[in-house]
C-alpha cells in the first residue's frame, strides 16, 4: 500500500485516521511516564532463586531494588518542559540572551 492510499483511506475512514492518533497519543504518553519514573528513580522487586551448590533450588527470595534517577532523563525532562531554562547556551551567550563582548579599556 502506498502513502498515498494510506492518507486516501484516512479522509474516506475518519475513524481510522482517529485510531491513528489514538494509538500515537497512548504511546507518547507511555513513553513520556517511563521518562519521569527513570528521573526520579523508582523500586522494583526482583525474584531469586537461591541454590544448593549442585544447582538444586533451595527457594525462592523476593528482593526489592532501588533504581536511583538518572541525570540525563532529568536533563531531557527539563530542556523539553522548561527549555528556556535549562536549554544548552553557546559559551558566547550570557544567561540574559546577550552575546558576551570584551571591553577594551586603553587609559594607562
Amino acid at each position: 500500500m502506498s502513502v498515498r492510499q494510506l492518507y486516501r483511506w484516512y479522509k474516506l475512514y475518519p475513524e481510522l485516521c482517529q485510531a491513528k492518533t489514538a494509538g500515537k497519543n497512548f504511546a507518547d504518553f507511555e513513553v513520556e511516564e517511563s521518562l519521569f519514573k527513570r528521573a526520579l528513580g523508582y523500586d522494583i522487586e526482583e525474584t531469586e532463586v537461591v541454590a544448593t551448590k549442585d544447582g538444586k533450588p533451595l527457594r525462592v527470595k523476593k528482593v526489592k531494588k532501588h533504581i536511583p534517577g538518572d541525570v540525563r532523563a532529568c536533563r531531557l525532562w527539563l530542556i523539553n518542559r522548561q527549555s528556556k531554562r535549562w536549554r544548552d547556551r553557546r559559551d558566547d551567550e550570557n544567561p540574559n540572551g546577550h552575546l558576551g563582548k570584551a571591553m577594551i579599556i586603553d587609559d594607562i
